[in-house]
């Protein structure tokens, strides 16, 4: 029999972690997990009727969100019964993760984390995934802070060297700029969150917390919220039950997750250009630049890359030139 742990898709009016989803060990090497129909059908009900929620499968591979989207993961992670359960993770080294400390090494709700594997690739639930491959993760974490809700972990097989790793930035959000969140909610696809995802408040030091009003499930802990300077300033970390104007999602500031860790984690802050996969995009100019390599081929291709340009420029006029 399968069991789907979902009591609680946020959590207290403090902030504090969702409520696990538990999948059977069957499903361990799996990329496609599945619950019993019922809840299978409801999540995929929240993410089909939240039109916040955008599946990456539907871009162009070369476009540039899912190019900016290619180094976050999903990470699977098991427990003394075989069970698992899922975050979200980035590469921001060739062989080392960020994601949440209540991920790896654990809370102990379900017991002491017995395995972990990063898998990347993972856009189709049909197996149409010719980039899909597994990585075995060190749950012996390199630097972590259960204050700040983070854990760096070692990778084995160095998949920065094929997925690339994201941009890091040290900056704090300013109050309501847009972000983005790209992430495994559910355990499911990759999706992108970015429809009225906005930030909202940073609380004081030392506590390190940037408050986020972008929609996340269970499995979108631990991961990577970008600026709109198109940077990994925050992780995703928990929510609250409040509702309405007041609900918000809390994500760990970069910044101080940095200032624990130190040498740990190298930053490759870039302020003013970021560099994707060979395409240099101006954050805060008028020009935006592609490389040859993202030359669109075909008019579908074409129309998606004009979207993400216009996206990552943040310019409501190129957004409908693009429609036009």
């Amino acid at each position: 029999m399968r069991f789907l742990f979902i009591t609680a898709l946020v959590s207290l009016s403090t902030p504090t972690f969702a409520e696990d989803i538990l999948y059977e060990p069957q499903y361990w090497n799996d990329e496609s997990l599945f619950l019993n129909e019922s809840s299978d059908n409801f999540i995929e009900s929240i993410l089909a009727d939240n039109i916040n929620f955008e599946p990456l499968i539907v871009y162009h591979e070369n476009s540039l969100i899912r190019t900016l989207a290619r180094p976050v993961g999903r990470l699977k992670i098991q427990y003394p019964s075989g069970k698992f359960t899922t975050c979200t993770a980035s590469l921001v080294a060739e062989d080392l993760i960020i994601t949440n400390n209540h991920c790896v090494p654990g809370t102990g709700r379900h017991g002491a984390v017995q395995a972990a594997k990063l898998e990347m690739g993972y856009y189709s639930d049909e197996g149409n995934n010719p980039e899909f491959m597994s990585f075995e993760v060190n749950t012996d974490p390199m630097s972590t802070s259960i204050q700040l809700d983070y854990s760096l972990l070692r990778v084995e097989g160095e998949p920065g060297t094929i997925f690339g790793t994201v941009q890091l930035g040290l900056r704090q959000p300013e109050n309501t700029e847009q972000l983005l969140v790209i992430h495994h909610p559910g355990g499911r696809i990759k999706h992108a969150t970015r429809g009225r995802c906005r930030a909202g408040r940073v609380t004081s030091a030392p506590r390190g917390s940037l408050s986020h009003k972008c929609d996340t499930l269970p499995g979108s802990s631990g991961a990577p919220i970008f600026s709109d300077r198109n940077e990994l300033v925050a992780i995703h970390c928990c929510g609250t039950q409040v509702t309405g104007r007041n609900a918000f999602n809390e994500g760990k500031l970069l910044s101080k997750i940095s200032e624990h860790a130190g040498s740990n984690l190298p930053i490759n802050e870039g302020a003013d250009v970021a560099q994707i996969d060979g395409s240099e995009i101006k954050v805060d100019g008028e020009e935006i630049l592609a490389s040859a390599t993202s030359e669109p081929k075909n008019a579908e291709e074409d129309f998606d890359q004009c979207l993400s340009l216009a996206y990552l420029s943040r310019d409501p006029e190129a957004i409908i030139n693009c429609v036009n």
